[in-house]
Order: C-alpha cells, then sequence, then structure tokens
C-alpha cells in the first residue's frame, strides 16, 4: 500500500470503529497521535555542535506516520477487544456459583475508590454461552485487525 491508500485507510477505520461504538478507543488514539511520537536526539544533532556525551541525550516528538497511526488504531482495537474479554471472563469465573462465593449479581458496577456515588461504569452480567460466543466473533476481528496489520506493514 501507498501512503496514500494508507492514509485513506486510517479515515475508513475510524469511520468503521465509530460507527461501532468504539468511538471512544478512536478519541484516545487521536490524543496520542496529537502528542506525536518520542524519538531520541543524539546530542550532535539537537545542538549542532558542543561535547557529545551519553548524559545528553534528548527526547522530541515528530508526527506520526501514516503506517504509524494504522497501527496504533489496530492495536488499540485488538487490545480493548481481547483484554475487555479477558476481564468479562475473569468477572464471571468470580461469580460462579458455590458455597465459597457470592450470588451471581445482574449487574455489576465498576466505581473509583474516590467516587462511591452510583455513576460507575455499569454492564450486565451475561451467561457463560454468550461469552463463549463473544470470544468467536472476537477472534474473527482479531483475526481481520492482523491482515490489516499485515497490509500495512508491507
Amino acid at each position: 500500500m501507498n501512503d496514500e491508500e494508507v492514509a485513506t485507510l486510517f479515515d475508513s477505520l475510524v469511520d468503521e470503529f465509530s460507527g461501532a461504538g468504539l468511538g471512544w478507543i478512536v478519541d484516545e488514539v487521536r490524543v496520542l497521535l496529537s502528542q506525536g511520537a518520542e524519538e531520541r536526539v543524539n546530542p550532535v544533532e539537537w545542538n549542532g555542535i558542543g561535547k557529545v556525551s551519553k548524559s545528553e541525550d534528548r527526547f522530541t516528538r515528530r508526527r506520526y506516520t501514516n503506517r504509524e497511526r494504522v497501527l496504533l488504531l489496530v492495536e488499540a482495537v485488538e487490545r480493548v477487544a481481547v483484554d475487555g474479554l479477558a476481564i468479562e471472563k475473569s468477572v464471571a469465573a468470580f461469580f460462579t456459583e458455590s458455597e465459597s462465593r457470592p450470588a451471581v449479581p445482574q449487574v455489576v458496577q465498576f466505581r473509583s475508590e474516590s467516587d462511591q456515588a452510583d455513576s460507575g461504569e455499569r454492564f450486565d452480567l451475561r451467561p457463560a454461552s454468550a461469552i463463549v460466543s463473544r470470544e468467536a466473533a472476537i477472534a474473527t476481528l482479531v483475526e481481520e485487525l492482523r491482515k490489516v496489520r499485515s497490509e500495512v506493514a508491507q
């Protein structure tokens, strides 16, 4: 893919992910992109003259390339999908019915320690069959994202 095609792909992925309810991931990636990629700069490069010593290494920021932009977005979506499923499975496993565990609640709510109001993030616990079905869908998504990553890396 040439650079223009990669830029178009990024815009398409942004639209697709935003339309699928993943706009918050797109927003987080855009914040990261706006900060730029950190790069180590050799002292001779940053001051032109002067003593060269290892303690003088500096860091600067540069604009992400179109390829890096696509790869960051794809990685972010993949991580959220995979890690989100792992969290859901872990919570469901914790609440398996047994004498030593509490009964399975219908809704789990996450709150920060400082926010004790009922305004935390909520999600419904699904039966194990729903988790298995989502696991298959996420595996398909991850495979497609890896294909995109592979195509962009070439």
